[in-house]
């Protein structure tokens, strides 16, 4: 059984229950034998009343008091007459299969595969997905908290196959404990990732969002900016991400790049006329300065007020590596008292973000998009299904998460 999505709601009403519980995009609620689609605003207050009675609250809901079938509340493969053992794997990342469908057909085109995707339609808090992920074998999983309470709530999961590359929201420790699989996409972000700190960068340097803003206005000032041309470019972190970002930069020949990896590969550097150097070095002299490490125990708060001070008040802050890596109420600080120049910011501590950043008008944003174009996104998401189905057909995984990650962990 194949249940579609309700409409968007669009119009504005006095409660916000439904939103707040379903998100933006709302679902069928399975009542008894029949189907609520939410389509127009009559219907709400006997529907919120509805689920109110059943245990539904802004903050609870309540799958284990529901039936296997009235959680069918997602695209789903039913297995039908097959005697097979299902496997049943949940799908929490979103959006899934909309951009590109062959991860949709790859899990259909498995007799004994059962999927459901994620019915909330948004990142999942911890509880959320604690309560939800109790039968299911595998996870195809987002940037939600999967925390040693989610993992003890999953006593049938054996694989978590991650789609993107940053594991700080994975227990990967205790995951190993306790026997369970980690496989991430580790490749397929990198160019997406790379582009959008161009694109950040770019509007640093000239002010494109800026003179959007004025103009939006109605005011016609237009901005003097500075070109790659004459800057020095700092880039911490010179993994599969920051290697990118460093031959993009190779058509717009920055005056100078200057780089720092705890892994150092000089060759590589002379081969991008990149000089190796210390991240304080980086610090004093870079015009900007572009993040790409994971989230560890070494790279927490590796940007805060010690660093910012250390920094030219022109310089220009670009991360789009992991929210963490920059400590947000110093950063906040150093805009507010225009110690540097501006910062670009892809990801946070806490998604969505709703800080006090957004008050100042030298901080860019977008929306922890840096993976978020189609061929990206397809990638990973197909990449993370074969996973799954290679673990179920007894083949060989092909991008388990290696030992370094647990390293990482270890040392937090």
């Amino acid at each position: 059984m194949i249940l579609r999505t309700a409409n968007i709601l669009n119009s504005k009403y006095e409660s916000n229950f439904i939103e707040n519980l379903l998100g933006e995009k709302t679902y069928p609620i399975i009542q008894d034998a029949g189907i609520w689609d939410i389509d127009y605003p009559w219907q709400i207050p006997q529907i919120e009343s509805w689920l109110l009675q059943n245990g539904y609250s802004d903050f609870k809901t309540p799958y284990d008091r529901i039936s296997r079938e009235k959680k069918e509340i997602a695209i789903k493969k039913e297995i039908g007459t097959d005697q097979q053992k299902t496997f049943k794997v949940l799908i929490t990342t979103v959006p899934f299969g909309e951009l590109d469908q062959n991860p949709l057909i790859e899990l259909n085109n498995q007799n004994n595969i059962e999927y459901v995707i994620n019915p909330i339609n948004r990142k999942l808090k911890e509880h959320e997905l604690a309560e939800m992920i109790g039968e299911f074998d595998a996870l195809i999983a987002g940037t939600e908290p999967i925390t040693r309470y989610v993992l003890e709530n999953a006593t049938n999961l054996k694989l978590i196959s991650r789609v993107g590359i940053g594991l700080d929201n994975v227990d990967l420790l205790f995951a190993k404990e306790n026997g369970i699989i980690v496989s991430y996409t580790p490749d397929a972000p990198a160019p997406a990732v790379a582009e959008l700190t161009i694109g950040h960068i770019l509007n640093s340097l000239r002010g494109i969002s800026f003179s959007d803003q004025n103009l939006r206005s109605g005011i016609w000032y237009r901005t003097q900016g500075q070109r790659i041309a004459g800057c020095i470019i700092g880039i911490i972190g010179v993994g599969r991400i920051g290697t990118r970002v460093l031959k993009h930069l190779q058509g717009f020949s920055p005056s100078k790049i200057l780089v720092n990896d705890l892994n150092r590969n000089d060759e590589l550097y002379k081969s991008f006329n990149a000089t190796y150097t210390t991240k304080e070095e980086i610090y004093k002299n870079a015009d900007v300065i572009t993040l790409h490490v994971p989230l560890t125990s070494k790279t927490r708060n590796l940007i805060t007020l010690k660093e910012l001070k250390l920094m030219k008040s022109s310089a220009m802050l670009i991360n789009t590596s992991r929210g963490g890596i920059i400590n947000e109420d110093d950063l906040y600080i150093a805009l507010n008292q225009e110690m540097i120049k501006s910062a670009a910011i892809d990801v946070f501590v806490n998604e969505p973000y709703n800080g006090k950043l957004v008050e100042l008008p030298n901080c860019y944003f977008t929306c922890h998009m840096g993976s978020m174009t189609t061929d990206c996104r397809s990638r990973m998401e197909i990449e993370a299904t074969l996973e799954v189905i290679r673990y179920l057909n007894k083949k060989p995984l092909q991008n388990i998460v290696p030992q370094e990650e647990y390293d990482n962990q270890l040392n937090m």
